[in-house]
């Protein structure tokens, strides 16, 4: 089973200022650090039948959990990849 059949995801916050009428990036997004998690961390949705693929998503989440999140340049560049625009 790979990476992908784990279906592992978390998600980030991406903080907004309202300036003159819209919305603006705040400064705590861009500040060159890891972006904030909005969950409690990364998950798993993908039921797991046997022990051997429940071991291996334990196994791959420990690493994931121990993995930074992107910082606001590094999601750019995933968003970019995501959308194809490279």
């Amino acid at each position: 089973m790979s990476a992908t059949e784990h279906d592992i995801e978390t998600s980030v916050r991406v903080y907004l200022d309202w300036v003159d009428g819209r919305w603006e990036v705040a400064g705590a997004t861009v500040d060159g650090y890891a972006l904030d998690e909005r969950d409690t961390g990364p998950a798993c949705d993908t039921p797991h039948r046997t022990e051997a693929e429940r071991a291996a998503c334990r196994r791959l989440m420990e690493q994931v959990s121990k993995a930074d999140m992107p910082t606001a340049a590094e999601l750019v560049e995933l968003l970019r990849d995501a959308l194809g625009e490279s």
